[in-house]
């Protein structure tokens, strides 16, 4: 997988800016984002630039409202629990759905490309991860809470939640 970032003149706001992929047998797109504000998409195969755009979303958006629900809506309980558990659910099932399709794409193999290798990586992960908040949700309910046990069961959770990030 290779990226490419041209840069217009820097104080030359007329100059297009371009971001740009290329690689494997999957095509190429672009992203063409002139001074105007403007931003124009080119490519030659769909299913990919939609792979990079839902995913961007889904570990863009939705990985950041999983770590602003926990941090910062503690005080709302009810709220933060259900925007946590709804928006880890989609990014089970964006992740899920696009990495099969894609490994589809390929004919049913995985492309030995770093992109696609971490890919099947963050697929296995956040499975485990969602499995594990389940669980973790699951013990809270039967523990005490702030017991030695209970918080090393959510710093487990909480730990692998960034790590994956960090990763997408």
């Amino acid at each position: 997988m290779i990226f490419a970032f041209k840069i217009g003149g820097l104080l030359n706001t007329t100059v297009p800016r371009a971001v740009g992929f290329h690689g494997g047998n999957c095509g190429h797109w672009g992203i063409i984002i002139r001074g105007s504000g403007a931003v124009n998409g080119i490519g030659t195969y769909d299913f990919f630039k939609l792979h990079g755009w839902l995913m961007w979303l889904t570990w863009g958006v939705l990985g950041f409202l999983q770590l602003a629900s926990n941090r910062y809506l503690k005080s709302q309980w009810a709220w933060h629990l259900w925007m946590h558990r709804i928006t880890g659910t989609i990014i089970l099932l964006m992740t899920l759905g696009l990495g099969i399709l894609s490994i589809k794409e390929y004919g049913w193999s995985v492309y030995p490309a770093i992109h696609n290798i971490i890919g099947v990586i963050v697929i296995s992960v956040v499975t485990l991860i969602t499995l594990g908040g389940v669980f973790t949700r699951s013990r809270m309910m039967r523990l005490k809470w702030n017991t030695s046990k209970m918080l090393k069961i959510k710093r487990g959770h909480q730990l692998f939640g960034y790590i994956i990030i960090i990763i997408t």
